[in-house]
């Protein structure tokens, strides 16, 4: 569950922490009052989009247009701390709690990843349908196998059926041989 956001020098944002709490959490405000931008820097943290550098605000760059100051975005899980940052003068990085990871082409590392565990399902956007609702049968059983994986759970039990048809084999074939 994430905690709190903190962006700095990002789109709209000069220095915003919003705390959330557990439950559902609602960003509300006026058209072009940084909204979508918190959406856009959790994307960018978790997943590495937008690429580019056109998230950077305007207070984080000189009088060229330049970039001349970090722009970041920091989410703080119940079990992690995850901070997306772009500077001038260092590489793109994630900090993992004290682990500093390099961001490579569009790949998030893994460890971050994996700290994290978040998915699509996760936010939903003003304008996106509810949640499921307007999904076909097979589109929502497709969603809910790649969360739990219920082809692992088929593989499985088809084993198991064939251990014990096998077991059942051999001990008819072991009283056979009794007699």
């Amino acid at each position: 569950m994430i905690k709190e956001i903190r962006l700095q020098n990002f789109q709209a944002h000069k220095d915003t922490v919003l705390e959330l709490h557990p439950g559902v959490n609602v960003i509300a405000g006026s058209s072009n009052s940084g909204k979508s931008s918190v959406l856009r820097g959790i994307n960018w943290t978790v997943y590495n989009r937008p690429s580019g550098d056109a998230f950077v605000s305007h207070w984080a760059r000189n009088d060229k247009g330049n970039q001349s100051a970090d722009t970041s975005v920091e989410i703080i899980f119940d079990n992690a701390s995850v901070e997306r940052k772009k500077s001038k003068a260092t590489k793109n990085t994630y900090t993992l709690n004290d682990l500093v990871l390099e961001a490579v082409g569009l790949d998030v590392p893994e460890e971050v990843s994996d700290a994290i565990n978040f998915m699509e399902v996760n936010t939903q956007r003003q304008h996106d349908a509810p949640f499921l609702l307007s999904e076909s049968p097979g589109e929502v059983a497709r969603f809910f196998n790649k969360i739990v994986h219920f082809d692992a759970i088929d593989k499985y039990l088809s084993s198991i059926e064939s251990k014990k048809r096998k077991a059942k084999a051999d001990a008819s074939h072991a009283e056979e041989t009794a007699k």
